[in-house]
């Protein structure tokens, strides 16, 4: 008799839903979340890859591109436009032996007043995108001077040209447009 009351306390116990063991649940938990597409890339940022990989293939593509420095890294101004239009994102930098480097232009400049020397620097002077298929692209090198030098800047150049995307890849097209100063 002793094997069937057990049994039989077995049976009620595992039918009962207060004995039945279950996770207790945490008061701050989040429930889980699908996945989020990824961002979309900001076609600017596409462009300055673009223009990027084209001065990898061919410096003399830039203007005043001997400013810059043989070796090391190659900053690359972080600010678009002047007042700023766009900031470059990390990811539309090319990889290349010689890194290319975001500064936004107050560390480039901190930079020349700590070193005494000038920083060369690539720069987006403009980069507007009218529509899906033309964007007008003004780039060159420029320098940063230290701040309490005597000396004048009296350069740089820039190129602008209409950039036109053709197969979903972006080439430069149409009139380019050099200026110096």
């Amino acid at each position: 008799m002793t094997r069937f009351a057990l049994a039989l306390l077995a049976l009620v116990l595992g039918a009962c839903p207060s004995s039945q063991r279950t996770e207790p649940t945490i008061a701050n938990a989040q429930p889980a979340r699908p996945a989020q597409p990824a961002p979309a890339i900001d076609e600017r940022d596409v462009i300055v890859k673009t223009v990027l990989e084209r001065f990898i293939a061919d410096p003399n593509s830039m203007p005043d591109d001997g400013l810059l420095p043989d070796t090391g890294p190659i900053y690359v101004l972080a600010e678009i436009g002047e007042p700023v239009t766009h900031t470059v994102a990390p990811a539309s930098l090319p990889n290349n032996p010689r890194p290319f480097v975001l500064k936004p232009l107050a560390e480039l400049q901190a930079e020349a007043d700590r070193t005494k020397a000038t920083v060369a620097f690539i720069r987006f002077y403009e980069l507007d995108v009218h529509d899906s298929t033309s964007a007008n692209v003004s780039i060159g090198a420029d320098i940063a001077l230290p701040s309490h030098s005597n000396a004048i800047k009296m350069c740089c150049c820039s190129e602008g040209a209409r950039w036109e995307k053709h197969d979903g890849r972006w080439t430069p097209g149409g009139v380019r447009v050099m200026s110096c100063s």
